[in-house]
């Protein structure tokens, strides 16, 4: 059989990046649904999630887009998710987890850099060097056994925030989930520094192409089971939030935009 055609559902399914990128956001939703499910919630000043103010003018269309990604989720994706945790082991999905967040350390370090954060970059270079040595090319996350290494998670969306630069409207994407035009650009410029992405004509040196010499399948591959590895746990959070909230629309969006600015914030 064509493995282009075996390739093509797990290619279709990891477009729906929002489940997994930016994923820790999610997490974080479940956490304070309650909260996040009422839209006049009060701030509290020492909060570091506290309300964000909402500016929501698509909201009528942002709702609609809402139920359509969550049907693709109930009835696309969920079982896919299901069917992938019963075929590989436990052991198994942390390790591709930890392979491509080892993978990614160039998003994270240009981040850190772009936001003059010398000491989180030089972290992120010990990480990689550690992970990648001692961790069997990132398999294994020994860098968590190190409190000095355990720094937060940085991309481009947060150093355009820390830069000053307004969110814009928040808008749900068809598949792609929760963004605003500023989160936006920062998608696509960690899209663009990830090395999962430099093949030929990529702005690195020809000898960092890592993906050159590969076919058009294998690449979907790699890009396909970086985003559904992370599939499971993220199902899990998603459909807490989903049965806790009294309106799963506004806790989505209102979780979302207090973990961004929360992170811009660290």
């Amino acid at each position: 059989m064509n493995l282009s055609r075996l390739l093509l559902p797990v290619v279709l399914l990891s477009m729906l990046s929002v489940f997994a990128s930016p994923g820790a956001w999610c997490a974080e939703v479940a956490r304070s649904a309650p909260a996040s499910a009422t839209p006049d919630a009060p701030e509290e000043e020492d909060d570091e999630y506290a309300q964000p103010s909402v500016k929501d003018p698509l909201e009528r269309y942002n709702r609609a887009m809402f139920k359509f990604n969550d049907r693709v989720m109930r009835l696309g994706l969920r079982p896919f998710i299901r069917g992938y945790e019963r075929v590989v082991p436990a052991r198994v999905r942390r390790g591709v987890v930890s392979f491509y967040d080892n993978v990614k350390m160039p998003v994270r370090l240009a981040a850190c850099l772009l936001q003059g954060k010398a000491d989180r970059a030089s972290a992120e270079v010990s990480k990689f060097a550690l992970n990648t040595t001692v961790g069997l090319g990132g398999w294994v996350k020994v860098s968590d056994h190190f409190a000095p290494l355990r720094v937060p998670e940085e991309d481009i969306g947060q150093a355009l925030g820390s830069w000053g630069l307004p969110p814009g409207p928040f808008i749900v994407l068809p598949l792609l989930g929760p963004a605003n035009p500023r989160e936006i650009v920062g998608r696509v410029g960690d899209y663009v520094l990830s090395p999962t992405t430099w093949d030929r004509g990529s702005f690195v040196p020809e000898r960092l192409e890592i993906m050159e010499g590969l076919s058009d399948e294998w690449q979907l591959t790699v890009s396909a089971l970086d985003t559904v590895s992370s599939f499971p746990e993220l199902l899990a959070t998603y459909e807490a939030l989903m049965n806790a909230s009294v309106d799963p629309y506004v806790a989505f969006r209102n979780g979302f935009l207090q973990y961004r600015e929360a992170a811009i914030r660290k």
